[in-house]
């Protein structure tokens, strides 16, 4: 017999055959003749269970070869770049405040002291401060001035905040350059008031590259009174009357390393940390891995991780999406993502071809998709489902699936911190897109630390 046939199938004809030829051809004529079938039928049986068990285990063995390969393969993230080691207090904090004009709403001369004012006394006081840096430009086309001045109570007066445009991405540029192994602190309200204010891309970039230097940052976000003009980016014009108590205003920290930034995150008061939205950007603030469910199985190995479906699994996966693996993500309390999500990064396939597995194209009716992700104190967590309606020319397939993750919802204190539009009064106790900074920067960090995970599964189609 030819394809697709078993090689059972091909074994037992010939020997109900012969046994058929025997009973016919040796027993005298003149005796009873006794049925055959039951005895002949007795034979295939057997043959036909131990030529499908052979398969079967062929198969498996195979399988687990194939898997443990295919992960070996699986695309491997980027080494981290050398960063030299640090003491952590191997050089005085530098505070940076944006002296642009947007931030004139925060201060009034120490008349009604604001949560602005208690912000900068605390940074000032907690990490030795005496003198900060002011930082801003008059022109869109000038360089930015960063003239360091004493930590003295002309800052907690309008008049400090002078100037027109704050390009925040020059201020980066300087941060990078420095080579002694200082903290800064950068105190802003988040609004880029000078030319490009729409377009955070300089930002973005500048800080991405902080990060992927192998860099620490942090984000504090805090909310306070404003009372005064608000700068709308949006119209590009100034918005007269805002009176808020609840305007964000942010302090950035940037640390040459992940241990100096727990040091001099370690020295704020705790009064100070408990006021503000934490947000860190480090490596392994996320880690995601894949476990398969508890599907109908001939066997599995959780450590590939690998699972051979039984054919009554497998026909369910032709008939509709079934859930073979969860991908499930930790997420520390400080990363600002609530979730993240798996994205298909390569599926493989493999056809049986009687003794081993040979590569070949996917099936059209093959897939792996995911289900929305449900969140936990643990963590989150999303089903992974497999469709496999690809036909029954073979006993086995073989398939192998490479996930990679992505950014799902940020959290939602962060996403109350941005707005989408700030044209009106009642906007500006949000900052103009904010939440895409930070998402832009969470996508960064996720790509460069998060590892692609797979799974492997063998489908029986008979």
């Amino acid at each position: 017999m030819s394809a697709p046939y078993p090689s059972w199938v091909r074994v037992a004809a010939p020997l109900h055959a012969a046994r058929r030829i025997l009973l016919t051809s040796a027993v005298p004529s003149r005796l009873p003749r006794r049925p055959a079938t039951p005895r002949c039928f007795r034979l295939v049986l057997v043959a036909a269970v131990l030529g499908c068990s052979g398969d079967q285990q062929h198969a498996i063995d195979a399988s687990r070869r194939l898997a443990a390969t295919a992960k070996a393969a699986n695309p491997k993230l980027p080494a981290p770049p050398p960063v030299a080691a640090q003491s952590a207090a191997a050089a005085t904090p530098v505070l940076h405040v944006d002296a642009s004009e947007s931030m004139r709403g925060f201060v009034n001369c120490l008349q009604r002291p604001t949560q602005f004012d208690r912000v900068l006394d605390r940074l000032t006081v907690d990490l030795g401060i005496t003198s900060v840096t002011s930082f801003g430009a008059q022109r869109s086309q000038d360089r930015a001035t960063m003239d360091v001045v004493p930590a003295s109570r002309e800052l907690h007066c309008p008049a400090f905040y002078k100037w027109h445009q704050n390009p925040d991405y020059q201020l980066f540029d300087s941060i990078a350059a420095d080579r002694g192994g200082a903290t800064h602190f950068y105190l802003t309200d988040g609004v880029q008031s000078d030319f490009v204010g729409h377009n955070q891309s300089p930002s973005v970039e500048r800080l991405g590259r902080w990060l992927a230097q192998g860099h620490a940052l942090a984000l504090l976000a805090f909310r306070g009174h404003f009372e005064g003009r608000g700068w709308s980016e949006t119209r590009q014009a100034w918005i007269d009357g805002v009176s808020t108590d609840k305007r964000p205003f942010y302090l950035f920290v940037f640390a040459p390393t992940e241990p100096a930034l727990d040091a001099t995150l370690g020295r704020l008061s705790q009064s100070l940390r408990d006021s503000a939205l934490v947000q860190r950007f480090a490596p392994g603030a996320a880690t995601c891995d894949v476990a398969l469910t508890q599907v109908s199985a001939v066997t599995r190995d959780a450590k590939i991780p690998w699972v051979m479906l039984t054919q009554t699994a497998t026909q369910k996966a032709a008939a509709a999406p079934l859930a073979v693996a969860d991908y499930a993500c930790r997420i520390r309390p400080e990363f600002p993502l609530a979730t993240l999500r798996p994205r298909l990064l390569g599926l493989a396939y493999w056809k049986w071809k009687g003794t081993s597995f040979d590569s070949t194209e996917a099936p059209n009716g093959l897939s792996v998709s995911a289900r929305p992700t449900t969140t936990s104190a643990a963590g989150a967590s999303t089903p992974l489902v497999v469709s496999a309606d690809v036909g029954s020319g073979t006993l086995f397939g073989f398939a192998h699936a490479v996930l990679g993750a992505e950014p799902g919802e940020l959290r939602p204190a962060v996403l109350a911190l941005s707005a989408d539009a700030d044209a009106e009064r009642a906007d500006q106790d949000r900052t103009y897109r904010i939440g895409w900074l930070v998402e832009q920067l969470a996508r960064a960090q996720v790509e460069r630390t998060v590892a692609p995970r797979s799974f492997s599964f063998t489908m029986s189609y008979h």
